[in-house]
């Protein structure tokens, strides 16, 4: 079965983006933050980042997510209005029921 693309909510786009972004952003600054945490800044000649960037960098890939996300979704749209968008085989399978716990 081959089906067409030809819409997408810049909104919902949006948010989904920006939620990849901060987790994208997220996870490492964590693991960052306790590399750091556990480097004494003498070691590191005092280059430490400041504690602050561990909270602002997450939040700034967030929006930067959303907006990037809200700006494809709009531009998908006018682009799929002149092409037709994009094309896309999608198969049904049988799932089969779970036996209840």
């Amino acid at each position: 079965m081959t089906s067409r693309l030809k819409h997408v909510n810049p909104l919902q786009l949006g948010i989904v983006c920006c939620v990849l972004y901060f987790l994208i952003a997220f996870i490492p600054m964590v693991i960052l933050m306790l590399a750091v945490g556990a480097v004494p800044p003498a070691l590191t000649g005092g280059a430490a980042m400041s504690p602050m960037s561990f909270i602002f960098i997450p939040f700034a890939y967030g929006i930067g997510g959303f907006l990037g996300g809200l700006l494809m979704g709009w531009l998908y749209n006018v682009v799929a209005g002149w092409t037709g968008g994009i094309e896309i085989r999608l198969e049904s399978v049988a799932v089969p029921l779970e036996a209840p716990l």
